[in-house]
């Protein structure tokens, strides 16, 4: 699991490690000043910055490449310049697949979590709404997790979050995030969380804001 993350800092976090974005931008290095001009368009469309919303995780991608050398802090993404690809375009698609919200889970706090039931239960609420099937998918990202969960309770060497949702964009179908989604998500915490609650900043957060910012399209 360690050679996993060590890997993701290999290369710069890129537009499309974190939005359902295409093209050219996809392949681009998120930088310190797209996460605040994403966060000005963020601001825009919701009212208010978002704990661990696309902004923050942005801005968390954007920290990592410059902590690795891959940006500087006063670099801005030259096709948003040149182009006229606005980073208000970008907020608008970050939200799309299931897939695409688990997976930003890797660039939040909620990322470095050492995975737990309710985690495991959550993902498998998205991924049978991703799949259309009233089943845990055998060999699927909620069967991982469980069995991770599992693990957890009796290993020191914790399995996160961001071990089983690496690449959970293809692992399960490109379905929208939808209220219903983010609704069955919060049940499926709730009911498995001994304090009846969902975790701040968690993948709940991350599944329900995608849903208002699809209902916002």
């Amino acid at each position: 699991m360690e050679d996993q993350n060590e890997r993701k800092l290999s290369e710069a976090i890129k537009y499309g490690n974190v939005f359902n974005v295409k093209g050219e931008l996809a392949s681009k290095a998120i930088t310190p000043r797209d996460a605040a001009l994403l966060q000005s368009a963020e601001n825009m469309v919701i009212g208010m910055p978002q704990k661990d919303g696309p902004a923050a995780i942005m801005r968390s991608a954007a920290v990592e490449n410059v902590k690795h050398g891959f940006v500087g802090v006063e670099d801005v993404t030259d096709i948003v310049q040149k182009e006229g690809v606005t980073l208000l375009e970008v907020l608008g698609k970050c939200s799309g697949p299931i897939g695409g919200a688990l997976e930003a889970a890797i660039l939040s706090s909620a990322g470095e979590k050492p995975i737990v039931k309710s985690d495991a239960a959550v993902i498998e609420a998205a991924e049978m709404h991703a799949t259309g099937k009233g089943r845990e998918i055998p060999g699927g990202l909620a069967e991982e997790a469980y069995s991770a969960a599992d693990r957890n309770l009796q290993a020191e060497d914790k399995i996160t979050l961001r071990d089983i949702l690496v690449d959970a964009k293809k692992k399960i179908p490109d379905k929208p995030v939808s209220r219903a989604v983010a609704e069955a998500v919060i049940v499926a915490e709730v009911e498995h969380n001994p304090d009846m609650q969902t975790q701040p900043g968690g993948i709940v957060s991350l599944i329900a804001g995608a849903a208002r910012l699809n209902e916002q399209k």
